[in-house]
C-alpha cells in the first residue's frame, strides 16, 4: 500500500500538494526502510520550495527518536533554511527537528545562530511556538559559553516583564531556572 502512495520513483512533485496524515505515515514508513528516501526528504526539506519543504519536514517530524540521528548530517542546512524561510510552518518544523538532536552550532564559536535566536525570541510579530523554540535553542547554545548564559538571562528577564503569551513566558521562566542552576554548579 505504501509504495502505491509514493510510487517506485519518489520525486518532490509528489509532495507539491497538501498531504493527508495517512500519506505522511506512509512516506515515513518507507523512509524508515530506505535510507536513500530519508536523505531525499532531508534534501527536499532544505532545498525545495515551501510546500515541498513543509511536507518533507512534516514527514521527518514523524520519525521515531532512534531514526532522527540519521538526519544529523543535515542539521546545518536545516538551521540555515529555518533562518531564511518566510514560512513559519517550515521554520517551526525545522527548529523542532533540530531541537531533537545535538546541534554542532551549539559548540561553535560562531554565535550567529544564538544571535538569530535572540532576535526571534524578542520579536513579538513572530509566532509563539517559534519564539519558544528559539528560547530553547538559545539556552542550548549558552550551555557551552557562560558569557552567553548571562546575555540570555538578561534578555529573558526583560521578556518576562513584558506582556507575552503563556507559552513564551513558561519557556522563558524554565530557561531562567535552568541558567540559575548552572550558575550554582
Amino acid at each position: 500500500m505504501h509504495v502505491a502512495l509514493i510510487g517506485n520513483d519518489p520525486t518532490p512533485d509528489k509532495l507539491h500538494r497538501r498531504l493527508a496524515f495517512s500519506e505522511v505515515c506512509a512516506w515515513r514508513d518507507v523512509a524508515l526502510a530506505d535510507a536513500s528516501l530519508l536523505n531525499l526528504l532531508c534534501r527536499w526539506a532544505v532545498e525545495q520550495e515551501e510546500q515541498i519543504a513543509f511536507n518533507a519536514a512534516w514527514i521527518l517530524s514523524h520519525l521515531p527518536a532512534c531514526a532522527l540521528r540519521q538526519i544529523n548530517p543535515w542539521q546545518y542546512l536545516m538551521v540555515q533554511k529555518a533562518q531564511s524561510t518566510d514560512s513559519p510552518a517550515v521554520r517551526r518544523l525545522l527548529l523542532t527537528l533540530c531541537l531533537s538532536q545535538p546541534l554542532e552550532q551549539y559548540k561553535s564559536a560562531d554565535t550567529s545562530f544564538f544571535d538569530w535566536c535572540l532576535s526571534v525570541l524578542t520579536n513579538p510579530a513572530e509566532q509563539v511556538g517559534i519564539r519558544s523554540l528559539c528560547i530553547k535553542h538559545a539556552c542550548n547554545c549558552a550551555d557551552h559559553y557562560p558569557e552567553l548564559r548571562s546575555e540570555l538571562y538578561l534578555v529573558l528577564e526583560s521578556l518576562v516583564d513584558t506582556a507575552v503569551s503563556p507559552a513564551v513566558l513558561s519557556a522563558a521562566r524554565n530557561t531562567m531556572r535552568k541558567i540559575r542552576r548552572m550558575k550554582q554548579c
